[in-house]
């Protein structure tokens, strides 16, 4: 009992870290366990495949000496080699590894296995050599090159030695091709062929023999020898062939025991590798099936020491929650969640404290809101009165600022008319000048229009005294005379036309040009009144411009007037909003206060709860606004 009070003082943390560190042990038993089992499989599995490469090696070694059987080729061998000294190597690595008695029996018997059958690889690479070296010698007899030749020397030869020259050279060819045939397959059938063959050309060779003087009887000899040692060679290869065959055979035999022994180590492998397995499931099962008891009777026991508290807290919490903090919450246990109980028991406490104070509170808080709210009421109410005033004022000053601004408006037009009269006067006083500048040049013109009429009256003269001398001539003529007479007649009374016509014209231009004085010096005194007038019109529009100036002057005084008027009637307005919002403000925190004084009343304290001292609120004095004055309210007598 007293462990498991201690057990049941410690702190969460130190439950959960001691409940951990036991599954953590246990799980680190299993994985120590799992792990033993997984290396012994992992070892027999690196030992399986090096078996599985041993079955390729041996394959590849196998394929490769059956490859050279066909083809005689070196690399072949070499290959074969190669794979030998690999299945050398896999055999050697298999010794790292341990292994059961059976399988060190099964390793024994694989190495001796593999032994024999390198010793017969050497001896059947020995037989090959052999059998290589007779077929070298066997290929040196070149008993198809002295046929063509004996083909060929026919033509020189003496015609009694022709047939038996032919039948030679058709019987060396023929033994040509069972020697390739032997070679191609070596058997006793094809050797006894060649044998009969043989025995069969000494005939022609005894006959050519005694030819002499030709160059053929070196070729006949050579002939005879090759086949003498042709037989020999060719039995010297079959028995070769047949050692070799006999290696083989034994070589292929020790192959399929070798074959048979790494097959059979590696099906012995599979089956530990299975027994591994099923040891490993139940030893791991176990173990994990231990853990897992052990960790759900931890869960429980910590559940319990965590769950128990935890619903006795809930419970006073659940009080707590429902407004009873009537009753006393206390606990023994000295963990986190006695710590909470003990800090719900505190919390119970201060809200019961705190409670019986917000009731107080809120009951001076609605007494002042209360009081709030009239005296806003009140000042909203001056605040509207003088917001009035102000808009009454802004009016009068609006109806000022239109009067003043027309004003402007007018100075303005009566300066820009003034301003048009001196630049049509200015303009006027031009005009004159140019007009008696234009009677002085009419004047002028009216003296020369007198010369010229002067010139005129002259010329007339002297045409009437050509007239005149022309009239006495032609009556001095006689009758050759007359017509020139009639002629100087019209000439008298032209020129007496054109004199009298100058004389009125010089009447009227006479006249015109006392008219013209008379305009000219009209003119002038019109001039000099015209300058009067621009100077005035001068004066006049300067008198406007000042007039304009002081009325855009008191323009603009009276829009700063009228806006500073329109921003206090803003200002007022702002004010009395807040008022009201402040009046509402204060309605509001008196119904929130009463409506905290109902939540709170959920709570149930005992009745001996400490009291808050009652607030006094101070009340304001008002004071109403005094009327304002005719005076000061009417704006027109500006």
């Amino acid at each position: 009992m007293n462990i498991i009070r201690k057990v049941t003082d410690l702190k969460i943390g130190a439950k959960l870290g001691l409940g951990f560190t036991l599954v953590i042990l246990a799980s680190v038993i299993i994985s120590a366990l799992a792990f033993r089992c997984f290396l012994s499989i992992q070892e027999n599995s690196a030992k399986r495949d090096v078996t599985v490469q041993m079955l390729d090696t041996l394959a590849k070694a196998r394929l490769n000496r059956t490859l050279f059987q066909y083809t005689r080729d070196k690399k072949f061998i070499e290959i074969n080699g190669e794979a030998m000294n690999q299945l050398f190597v896999l055999r050697t690595s298999l010794n790292k590894y341990s292994w059961s008695a059976e399988g060190g029996e099964r390793l024994s018997v694989l190495s001796g296995i593999l032994t024999q059958y390198q010793e017969k690889r050497q001896a059947f690479l020995e037989s090959s050599d052999s059998a290589a070296r007779a077929l070298s010698e066997i290929h040196t007899l070149g008993l198809a090159s002295l046929g063509e030749k004996l083909a060929t020397g026919q033509a020189s030869a003496p015609a009694d030695v022709v047939a038996p020259l032919l039948s030679l050279s058709f019987r060396t060819e023929q033994a040509a091709f069972f020697v390739q045939e032997f070679i191609r397959k070596p058997d006793a059938s094809t050797l006894d062929k060649f044998s009969e063959v043989r025995d069969a050309i000494a005939p022609q060779v005894n006959q050519l023999r005694g030819v002499s003087g030709s160059a053929l009887a070196a070729v006949v000899a050579d002939v005879e020898q090759k086949m003498a040692s042709g037989s020999a060679l060719l039995n010297n290869y079959l028995l070769s062939v047949r050692t070799e065959k006999q290696a083989s055979d034994e070589m292929t035999a020790a192959a399929g025991k070798l074959n048979q022994s790494i097959t059979d180590l590696a099906f012995f492998q599979s089956e530990m590798a299975e027994k591994y397995i099923q040891t490993a499931l139940w030893q791991i099962g176990f173990a994990t099936l231990a853990c897992i008891v052990l960790s759900l009777l931890i869960a429980w026991r910590m559940t319990r020491s965590i769950t128990v508290p935890l619903r006795e807290t809930l419970s006073s919490a659940q009080r707590i929650a429902e407004g009873d903090l009537t009753s006393d919450i206390t606990t023994s246990r000295t963990d986190e969640l006695g710590e909470l109980m003990t800090a719900v028991g505190a919390m119970n406490q201060s809200l019961r404290d705190i409670i019986s104070r917000v009731r107080d509170g809120v009951n001076n808080v609605a007494r002042a809101s209360s009081e709030i709210a009239a005296g806003n009421t009140d000042l909203s109410s001056r605040t509207e009165q003088q917001s009035a005033a102000v808009v009454e004022t802004a009016a009068s000053m609006e109806e000022l600022t239109s009067t003043v601004k027309q004003n402007a408006e007018n100075a303005h037009h009566a300066s820009q008319l003034a301003t048009e009269a001196s630049h049509n006067a200015s303009r006027g006083g031009e005009i004159i000048s140019d007009v008696i500048n234009t009677m002085g040049g009419i004047s002028q013109s009216s003296g020369k229009i007198g010369e010229i009429i002067s010139v005129i009256n002259g010329i007339a003269f002297q045409t009437n005294i050509l007239a005149l001398n022309a009239a006495v001539e032609a009556a001095r003529a006689g009758e050759q005379g007359r017509g020139f007479a009639v002629v100087a007649g019209e000439v008298r009374n032209l020129a007496q036309r054109s004199s009298l016509a100058a004389k009125e014209i010089e009447a009227l231009i006479s006249e015109s040009l006392s008219r013209v004085s008379n305009g000219t010096e009209l003119v002038n005194r019109a001039g000099v009144t015209m300058e009067d007038i621009v100077k005035s019109v001068t004066q006049v529009r300067d008198i406007m411009g000042e007039i304009a100036a002081a009325s855009d002057e008191q323009n603009r005084g009276i829009t700063q007037i009228a806006q500073a008027m329109t921003e206090m009637d803003t200002t007022t307005q702002q004010n009395a909003a807040l008022v009201e919002e402040s009046s509402a403000a204060a309605s509001s925190l008196e119904d929130q206060a009463h409506e905290l004084e109902k939540t709170v009343a959920v709570f149930r304290v005992p009745a001996s709860g400490p009291l808050m001292p009652e607030v006094k609120v101070p009340t304001p004095a008002l004071k109403h606004p005094s009327p304002l004055s005719a005076s000061e309210a009417n704006w027109e007598t500006f």
